[in-house]
């Protein structure tokens, strides 16, 4: 597969989001040639000498085709030594992938927090929302190819940084990424730290995006800062540009205003936000953000308090 000026395309795991762009931190966030398949991360499935493909359902008969083993669950999988073979580069995960985009791990900002589909949606609406990134991935981690324990759904978002006039800036949802346990802590490094794990994420991050120390180090630094500034703004959710079954909202949520407004006490803190782009229902009624049915909640706010 090549891309349109003649190379061969990057595989993005994060595609719509945007990496650094001006000096050294868009240097180590460019397209990049993996030359060695680093070793595996110990998980129990594929198990030693294989690695997880991702195979979605369309594509299965394909993968047969070309030799891929597979489980009694549809998980299927290949001789580490094989995956050289150009043949096997559409269904790699990202840490066997030659030429990809490294992982942008943007943190989410403190005054977002909560803010999730997973929180945001009732268990049945989310469960829906997420079984096809699972699917997509042939239920094996589209990051570092294991398959050992259940899957997790991790939510990309893209941020937009400028400032607007209704104080509200846009984390746009971009993708939901199906991932194994330790690969989704690399996106939540600060509660890898809680839990003792950073060294371990660091490695891994090095592994997947083939990062030296320094690059980490880099990396690092910049997302810190981003999650400090990104953490004295509001931001609102917005759906838009991600196809999405219909969402339902979980009515432990309070709307707070007709702009599709919520507010909900987490173990976080208070919780403000709000949905833009996409259609919901609430307490069984079908709505819009904009749409005027009625004060709900206890007052209208416009911009929450960080």
């Amino acid at each position: 597969m090549t891309g349109t000026n003649g190379l061969p395309a990057l595989f993005d795991a994060m595609p719509g989001v945007r990496r650094p762009d001006t000096g050294p931190l868009s240097q180590i966030h460019a397209g990049r040639i993996r030359t060695l398949l680093p070793r595996g991360f110990g998980g129990e499935w594929p198990g030693p000498g294989y690695i997880g493909l991702n195979v979605p359902r369309p594509l299965r008969a394909q993968a047969l085709a070309l030799g891929a083993g597979h489980d009694e669950y549809q998980r299927f999988f290949v001789a580490r030594s094989q995956a050289v073979d150009p043949k096997w580069q559409p269904f790699l995960p990202l840490i066997a992938r030659k030429h990809f985009k490294p992982l942008c791990v943007d943190m989410i900002p403190e005054s977002s927090f909560g803010a999730s589909l997973k929180n945001l949606l009732t268990e049945a609406s989310w469960n829906e929302a997420r079984r096809s990134s699972y699917q997509a991935a042939g239920t094996v981690c589209l990051c570092c190819g294991e398959g050992s324990g259940a899957l997790q759904c991790h939510e990309v978002w893209d941020f937009d940084d400028r400032p607007t006039d209704d104080g509200w800036q846009t984390q746009s949802l971009k993708g939901l990424l199906a991932v194994c346990a330790p690969c989704h802590l690399m996106f939540h490094p600060g509660l890898a730290n809680i839990r003792g794990l950073y060294e371990d994420i660091q490695k891994r991050v090095q592994a997947i995006n083939v990062w030296s120390v320094a690059d980490y180090n880099l990396h690092a630094r910049h997302a810190n800062r981003m999650h400090a500034i990104r953490g004295r703004v509001s931001w609102r959710l917005d759906f838009s540009g991600f196809r999405l079954p219909e969402l339902e909202i979980d009515p432990k949520w309070q709307q707070l205003d007709d702009d599709g407004t919520f507010s909900r006490t987490l173990q976080v803190g208070r919780c403000v936000t709000r949905i833009s782009g996409a259609a919901y229902r609430y307490n069984g009624e079908p709505r819009s953000p904009g749409e005027v049915t009625g004060m709900r909640g206890s007052g209208m706010i416009r911009q929450p308090a960080v």
